[in-house]
């Protein structure tokens, strides 16, 4: 069985943290909370990802619109798409 690199006695169930004991994860908190960014590395990850698949969604539906506006306004757009599909 390997030793335990912890520093003191390891009680089941107990656990101690300094950064607890001092305040620190409670400062950490509020600090994310007002400014609503996270301060740990897989919580700003994630919401970098969010706000990037919100983007793209946006992109996506700006391209739908500006296809649209142009087939509504430049018929013979609306009649060169008709004809790409209507090749065999």
């Amino acid at each position: 069985m390997t030793q335990s690199h912890s520093h003191g006695p390891h009680i089941p169930g107990v656990s101690f943290s300094w950064r607890r004991a001092i305040g620190l994860s409670a400062l950490e908190g509020k600090i994310s909370r007002t400014t609503g960014i996270p301060l740990t590395r897989s919580g700003r990850e994630r919401k970098m990802g969010r706000i990037f698949e919100h983007l793209l969604g946006y992109l996506f539906l700006a391209l739908l619109l500006f296809i649209g506006y142009e087939l509504i306004t430049h018929p013979a757009a609306l009649n060169w798409l008709i004809g790409l599909f209507n090749r065999h």
